[in-house]
């Protein structure tokens, strides 16, 4: 029901929301490893693609039911392997021509619009997934008010059909009591 749908579009945004924290993980751990030198360091680096990876195939499997999502998510898929290359070029760099050739490629590279671009496409993401939790949530609440309706309606029916009931009871009683006491009377006028 609506409960699901809305359960669903909030799962869709920790998504989208996990997918961000791990590129901005990516970006904060190629760059360390670009300052420290260590091979040590870049293991953070392949869990953060890994675990990007990975919220980039729940973001698109969670929104398989939505066209409008589905067609924003080749930009996302370009821009987060695009983060991801210009991460490994960086490390390529550091290991090869040292950390000034890295730094400089950090620089003068375009990670930073990659990543504002990356939290734009997914803000639209996020966007369009609250647009229908609102929905779904104004659906539920509607929901509820009717449900709430019937049973009050319920509950007054079934109290007017008790007491409709209770009257007929004690009316057939009555009935009875006088259709007994009228022989009687006959009899002793008789």
């Amino acid at each position: 029901g609506s409960g699901q749908l809305a359960e669903h579009s909030r799962e869709v945004i920790e998504k989208v929301q996990d997918l961000l924290l791990e590129l901005k993980s990516i970006e904060s751990s190629h760059r360390g490893f670009v300052l420290s030198g260590k091979e040590s360091d870049l293991e953070s680096f392949r869990a953060s693609v890994s675990s990007a990876e990975q919220s980039l195939a729940a973001v698109r499997r969670l929104t398989t039911d939505n066209a409008e999502q589905q067609r924003n998510l080749p930009e996302l898929d370009s821009l987060t392997a695009r983060e991801i290359q210009l991460a490994e070029m960086v490390i390529r760099l550091r290991r090869t021509d040292g950390m000034e050739a890295a730094a400089e490629a950090i620089r003068s590279g375009p990670g930073q619009r990659i990543m504002a671009e990356l939290e734009r496409a997914a803000r639209g993401l996020e966007n369009e997934e609250l647009r229908l939790l609102e929905l779904r949530s104004e659906d539920a609440r509607r929901r509820a008010r009717q449900t709430s309706n019937v049973l009050i309606l319920g509950a007054v029916l079934c109290l007017s059909i008790a007491g409709a009931a209770g009257w007929r009871l004690q009316r057939d009683r009555s009935g009875r009591g006088l259709a007994e006491e009228a022989p009687h009377d006959s009899d002793e006028r008789y």
